[in-house]
């Protein structure tokens, strides 16, 4: 091999074992929250942190997402790194469904008692018949990648918290999941 060919096949081994590592963690996850033994530490979270926090990490690793904070949110109790897996969870499944090149919106708001962080994808939207299915264990809507396991992760997640992931989605035309937490 020369040293481009062997530089792409480096890369190409660095991903999939990198692909390899979230399916184990995600497998776990799974397990434990069949098991009942998806630990939770509870203290102050600030949501607005946590949404930046998610979209800079997916920024950096080469996904266009764009954010907006619809003025400062409250403080709420929580775990703040269940939180924030839920949200990655969330922004990974809609930059996996979208085109390549198309960025994702993630918006967060406090209205109603509630926070509401929404992540918009421009993927082919969610057939009525697939949405509460996707919500479960290894279940998917299509011919998709992943294992299935991170809207039903986000989603235990999310009612650990007294919440919920809503789906909003035209077939065709994407789809919108927010996390929506009480205040």
């Amino acid at each position: 091999l020369d040293d481009a060919q062997r530089e792409s096949l480096l890369a190409l081994l660095a991903d999939e074992s990198g692909r390899v590592e979230r399916l184990l963690g995600e497998l776990q996850d799974a397990s434990r929250v069949a098991a009942g033994g998806f630990a939770y530490e509870f203290a102050e979270v600030d949501p607005g942190r946590l949404v930046e926090e998610a979209v800079a990490a997916a920024r950096v690793a080469g996904r266009g997402v764009s954010v907006r904070l619809g003025g400062p949110l409250p403080r709420i109790r929580g775990d703040a790194a269940r939180l924030r897996q839920a949200l990655d969870n969330l922004i990974g499944n809609a930059v996996r469904v979208s085109p390549p090149g198309a960025e994702v919106e993630v918006d967060a708001e406090s209205r109603d008692g509630a926070i509401r962080i929404s992540v918009k994808d421009s993927g082919p939207g969610v057939a009525v018949a697939d949405r509460e299915r996707i919500f479960e264990a290894f279940e998917q809507a299509g011919n998709r990648p992943g294992a299935g396991l991170g809207l039903h992760v986000a989603r235990t997640i999310a009612e650990a918290h007294g919440g919920d992931v809503e789906l909003d989605a035209t077939p065709g035309g994407g789809a919108t999941f927010a996390l929506v937490l009480p205040v």
